[in-house]
């Protein structure tokens, strides 16, 4: 791609006004998400940010975002001066409930923010139909779900704004980075609008804005990591995937670990590896008895519940200059029990371990053993659980 440019100066002057190696990687990522429009932007916090700009999130209005969630979507929607609404999960899965949802919005809801949390897909077709029944708009939060379907769309082609993310992890990299998409062309002419340089906007032709908050897509970044990065993500999709079959297979012999079910009509990004266990106390020692085993194992990181956390900001003051700190006290009130539920059972486990057969065997024998203790133990045969040690 560089070798068709004549210098680096090129490359950020073609960039700046929506031209070069940006159009093209923009271009082509709309056409694999199936949608009409993309921008690059500086991350996906900064393209979720714009997505809620866009569809006209302002000061006092609500957003209804999941409890167990990165900080992201709840951080843009205070920096808009609006309210974070905590939706629940969906039991035993790590995506907003739409029943939650509906039992949360109230006149003053402007946007649904729909995370794929993990690869998971969201309940897409629900959430769709409540967004057009109460007419506000559907935000997708796609950071981790690059490659994900949901009844043969892609994710990202259901909201009326998406957002993605190649920040450090992600299935696509280039350290920070991020996409915004829609279909709509009133909402594309505003996030050109709203994040891009003027240059551009006169370049693509609407009016121009010179106070656009820019926070643009670094077109070396593109060229480094994206490019080359793109042509090893069917590849890559595939090989996780595999590795992603084989963990539930070892994992479905003994059934002391749970991997998250498939929705029905959709399929998961192979982004993280997520179990259940069936208690916060058994959790713990299974994480022990993996990492004695020099198995990789994690609590669940990327994920936060976001009712908890907000409400410590709000105890340590850093929200002093929201302007509805009262109704952040009520936001953080609403119940998620399925969300608390599962993020004290939910652990992640290193997808590579599907890959090595060694390691794979070592997981398959320290979940028999735990096995055949809880088997003893049923018998009244052993001492209590506190005792256990695998």
């Amino acid at each position: 791609m560089l070798t068709q440019l004549e210098t680096l100066e090129e490359v950020f002057e073609s960039a700046l006004v929506g031209r070069g190696v940006v159009a093209e990687w923009e271009r082509t990522f709309a056409e694999y998400c199936g949608v009409k429009y993309a921008f690059g932007t500086s991350s996906g916090t900064m393209a979720l940010y714009f997505a809620l700009k866009a569809v006209g999130v302002k000061v006092g209005d609500e957003v209804i975002v999941p409890a167990l969630d990165w900080y992201a979507a709840a951080a843009v929607t205070l920096h808009l001066g609006a309210i974070p609404v905590f939706a629940d999960t969906e039991p035993n899965l790590p995506t907003i409930s739409p029943l939650s949802v509906q039992e949360r919005i109230t006149v003053r809801t402007k946007a649904i923010v729909a995370t794929h949390l993990f690869g998971y897909p969201c309940n897409m077709p629900a959430l769709r139909s409540l967004a057009d029944r109460y007419k506000v708009a559907l935000i997708e939060d796609c950071a981790q779900a690059l490659g994900a379907t949901c009844h043969g769309k892609k994710v990202g082609a259901w909201g009326d704004v998406a957002c993605f993310s190649f920040g450090v992890g992600k299935l696509l990299s280039c350290g920070e980075g991020g996409m915004i998409m829609t279909d709509q062309d009133d909402i594309a002419e505003r996030i050109l609008a709203l994040a891009t340089h003027p240059l551009r906007q006169e370049w693509q032709g609407i009016e121009i804005n010179p106070f656009a908050l820019r926070s643009p897509l670094n077109p070396i970044a593109v060229i480094i990591c994206l490019l080359r990065e793109w042509e090893q993500l069917e590849k890559r999709l595939t090989e996780r995937r595999e590795a992603f079959e084989r963990l539930s297979a070892a994992l479905a012999e003994t059934k002391v670990l749970r991997p998250l079910l498939p929705r029905e009509g959709c399929r998961q990004s192979p982004y993280r590896f997520v179990a259940l266990v069936p208690s916060k106390r058994m959790k713990r020692l299974v994480m022990e008895a993996l990492w004695a085993a020099n198995l990789p194992v994690s609590d669940v990181f990327g994920a936060k519940l976001l009712p908890n956390e907000l409400a410590e900001t709000l105890r340590k003051g850093q929200l002093y200059w929201h302007p509805f700190p009262d109704r952040l006290a009520t936001a953080v009130s609403l119940p998620c029990p399925n969300a608390e539920a599962f993020l004290a059972q939910a652990l992640v486990l290193d997808w590579r371990i599907g890959l090595d057969d060694e390691a794979l065997n070592r997981l398959r024998e320290i979940l028999r053993g735990w096995s055949a203790r809880k088997s003893v133990k049923s018998t009244g045969n052993e001492v209590k659980e506190d005792g256990d040690h695998l």
